[in-house]
């Protein structure tokens, strides 16, 4: 069996070459250096052979991968196939049977469900409220931070109460509480 990861493209667009002769717009050869602005190639989150079982049937046995910053990943298989169990082993919420999972220091990973279930009754305000650790809510910052998640996940009335709230709107505001 093949990686399960595509490899990530190189930087730069090579059909974006200059024409031949031209002095100017080509980058030499850095060798080992990192170009400017080039992201850490350290692993935030990897695995070294989890498994995972429900009864009898494997979901995934002996998986082994890294993710870095800036690396993208689509997991794609059937129903039934074990993709949301591994998106919950990954992010800590439920521990693979085998295997280990580590993840760089200060690093925060979230996890959001397909469909996100809130009380109808709680407003946008106070589900975001509600997310922050108790040590950052202290008051007028707190007001201010959630105002911030608001306006960057696009809500514009903080007293919408959940149950008013479409399904994408729903979603938005379980991304939101996550980050």
């Amino acid at each position: 069996p093949g990686s399960l990861l595509e490899p990530r493209p190189q930087r730069g667009v090579p059909d974006q070459a200059l024409a031949a002769g031209s002095q100017t717009g080509a980058r030499p050869e850095r060798g080992p250096q990192r170009a400017a602005g080039e992201m850490s190639r350290l692993p935030l989150l990897s695995c070294e052979g989890i498994s995972k079982v429900y009864g009898v049937h494997p979901l995934f046995e002996g998986l082994s991968f890294g993710l870095a910053e800036g690396d993208r990943v689509g997991l794609v298989g059937p129903n039934g196939s074990g993709k949301t169990t591994l998106l919950k082993v990954l992010a800590g919420i439920e521990p693979p049977d085998a295997g280990t999972r580590s993840q760089r220091r200060f690093t925060r990973l979230g996890y959001v469900p397909q469909d996100p279930i809130f009380p109808g009754d709680r407003t946008v305000e106070a589900v975001l409220t509600e997310a922050l650790p108790a040590e950052q809510r202290d008051g007028f910052e707190t007001a201010g931070r959630v105002a911030a998640m608001l306006g960057r996940a696009g809500f514009t009335d903080s007293r919408h109460t959940v149950g008013v709230l479409s399904a994408g709107w729903r979603k938005r505001l379980a991304i939101a509480r996550e980050l």
